[in-house]
Protein backbone atom coordinates (compact mmCIF):
# COMPACT_ATOMS: atom_id res chain seq x y z
CA UNK A 1 0.00 0.00 0.00
CA UNK A 2 1.77 3.42 -1.54
CA UNK A 3 0.40 6.24 0.51
CA UNK A 4 2.49 8.94 -1.24
CA UNK A 5 0.26 9.70 -4.20
CA UNK A 6 -2.35 10.34 -1.87
CA UNK A 7 -0.41 12.54 -0.14
CA UNK A 8 1.30 14.50 -3.10
CA UNK A 9 -2.24 14.71 -4.48
CA UNK A 10 -3.40 16.57 -1.29
CA UNK A 11 -0.15 18.49 -1.23
CA UNK A 12 -1.16 19.76 -4.98
CA UNK A 13 -4.48 20.56 -4.09
CA UNK A 14 -3.44 23.01 -1.01
CA UNK A 15 -1.51 24.37 -3.59
CA UNK A 16 -3.82 25.08 -6.03
CA UNK A 17 -6.46 26.19 -3.86
CA UNK A 18 -3.99 28.93 -2.22
CA UNK A 19 -3.32 30.27 -6.01
CA UNK A 20 -6.57 30.22 -6.97
CA UNK A 21 -7.51 32.17 -3.98
CA UNK A 22 -4.70 34.74 -5.15
CA UNK A 23 -6.22 35.02 -8.13
CA UNK A 24 -9.54 35.18 -7.19
CA UNK A 25 -8.44 38.52 -5.02
CA UNK A 26 -6.26 39.95 -7.51
CA UNK A 27 -8.94 40.17 -10.14
CA UNK A 28 -11.87 40.98 -6.88
CA UNK A 29 -9.25 44.05 -6.03
CA UNK A 30 -8.90 44.76 -10.30
CA UNK A 31 -12.83 45.06 -10.12
CA UNK A 32 -13.55 47.15 -7.08
CA UNK A 33 -10.81 49.47 -8.14
CA UNK A 34 -12.54 50.28 -11.63
CA UNK A 35 -16.28 50.59 -9.68
CA UNK A 36 -17.52 47.33 -10.56
CA UNK A 37 -18.51 46.72 -6.79
CA UNK A 38 -21.06 44.43 -7.10
CA UNK A 39 -19.03 42.00 -9.72
CA UNK A 40 -15.80 42.05 -6.96
CA UNK A 41 -18.54 41.14 -4.59
CA UNK A 42 -19.89 38.34 -6.14
CA UNK A 43 -16.48 36.60 -7.30
CA UNK A 44 -15.66 37.13 -3.61
CA UNK A 45 -18.73 35.68 -2.28
CA UNK A 46 -18.65 32.83 -5.01
CA UNK A 47 -16.87 30.49 -2.26
CA UNK A 48 -17.84 32.41 1.05
CA UNK A 49 -17.36 30.07 3.32
CA UNK A 50 -13.80 29.41 3.00
CA UNK A 51 -12.74 33.05 2.81
CA UNK A 52 -9.16 33.91 3.53
CA UNK A 53 -8.26 37.40 5.55
CA UNK A 54 -7.52 39.50 2.96
CA UNK A 55 -10.67 38.51 0.49
CA UNK A 56 -12.90 39.22 3.79
CA UNK A 57 -10.72 42.54 4.19
CA UNK A 58 -11.50 43.57 0.59
CA UNK A 59 -15.31 42.55 1.00
CA UNK A 60 -15.85 44.94 3.85
CA UNK A 61 -13.66 47.49 2.38
CA UNK A 62 -16.35 47.06 -0.86
CA UNK A 63 -18.94 47.23 1.52
CA UNK A 64 -18.35 50.50 2.98
CA UNK A 65 -18.30 52.04 -0.60
CA UNK A 66 -21.59 51.00 -1.15
CA UNK A 67 -22.65 52.49 2.10
CA UNK A 68 -23.23 48.39 3.76
CA UNK A 69 -21.81 49.37 6.98
CA UNK A 70 -23.25 46.66 9.09
CA UNK A 71 -22.36 44.23 6.43
CA UNK A 72 -18.53 45.07 6.18
CA UNK A 73 -17.86 45.25 10.26
CA UNK A 74 -19.30 41.65 10.20
CA UNK A 75 -17.01 40.87 7.57
CA UNK A 76 -13.62 42.55 9.54
CA UNK A 77 -15.06 40.56 12.40
CA UNK A 78 -15.02 37.48 10.50
CA UNK A 79 -11.40 38.42 9.28
CA UNK A 80 -10.51 39.40 13.02
CA UNK A 81 -11.04 35.77 14.41
CA UNK A 82 -8.77 34.01 11.26
CA UNK A 83 -6.27 36.62 12.24
CA UNK A 84 -3.79 35.51 14.44
CA UNK A 85 -1.88 39.58 14.86
CA UNK A 86 -5.29 41.43 15.26
CA UNK A 87 -4.48 43.66 12.79
CA UNK A 88 -7.86 44.55 11.51
CA UNK A 89 -9.09 46.34 14.88
CA UNK A 90 -8.51 49.87 13.80
CA UNK A 91 -10.71 49.32 10.76
CA UNK A 92 -13.38 48.05 13.02
CA UNK A 93 -12.92 50.92 15.53
CA UNK A 94 -12.76 53.22 12.77
CA UNK A 95 -15.73 52.16 11.62
CA UNK A 96 -17.81 51.76 14.40
CA UNK A 97 -16.72 55.27 14.98
CA UNK A 98 -17.74 56.73 11.44
CA UNK A 99 -21.36 54.79 12.02
CA UNK A 100 -21.51 56.64 15.65
CA UNK A 101 -21.01 59.65 13.49
CA UNK A 102 -23.32 59.55 10.96
CA UNK A 103 -26.42 58.17 13.32
CA UNK A 104 -25.41 60.95 15.66
CA UNK A 105 -25.90 63.62 12.50
CA UNK A 106 -28.92 61.42 11.49
CA UNK A 107 -30.63 62.67 14.72
CA UNK A 108 -29.66 66.31 14.66
CA UNK A 109 -30.86 66.30 11.41
CA UNK A 110 -33.95 64.51 12.08
CA UNK A 111 -34.68 67.45 15.18
CA UNK A 112 -33.98 70.00 12.84
CA UNK A 113 -36.79 68.91 10.67
CA UNK A 114 -38.88 68.13 13.35
CA UNK A 115 -38.24 71.91 14.73
CA UNK A 116 -39.10 73.12 11.70
CA UNK A 117 -41.84 71.45 10.98
CA UNK A 118 -43.62 72.80 14.44
CA UNK A 119 -42.92 76.05 13.66
CA UNK A 120 -44.33 75.86 10.73
CA UNK A 121 -47.30 74.52 12.56
CA UNK A 122 -47.26 77.33 14.93
CA UNK A 123 -46.74 79.85 12.62
CA UNK A 124 -50.02 78.22 10.88
CA UNK A 125 -51.84 78.02 13.78
CA UNK A 126 -51.39 81.47 14.84
CA UNK A 127 -51.97 82.69 11.66
CA UNK A 128 -55.10 80.83 10.91
CA UNK A 129 -55.97 82.50 14.25
CA UNK A 130 -56.02 86.16 13.02
CA UNK A 131 -57.45 85.65 9.49
CA UNK A 132 -60.94 86.17 8.78
CA UNK A 133 -62.56 83.21 8.55
CA UNK A 134 -65.41 83.31 5.20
Amino acid sequence: MNTAPTHIEADLAGIVDKYTSQLRLARAAELAQSGRLLEAESLLSYDAGSLTCNELDLLARIHVKQGRLADALRRWREAQQLSRHGEYKTQILSLCDFAERQDCFRRRVFALFLGLWTLLLVAGVILAMFLPYK
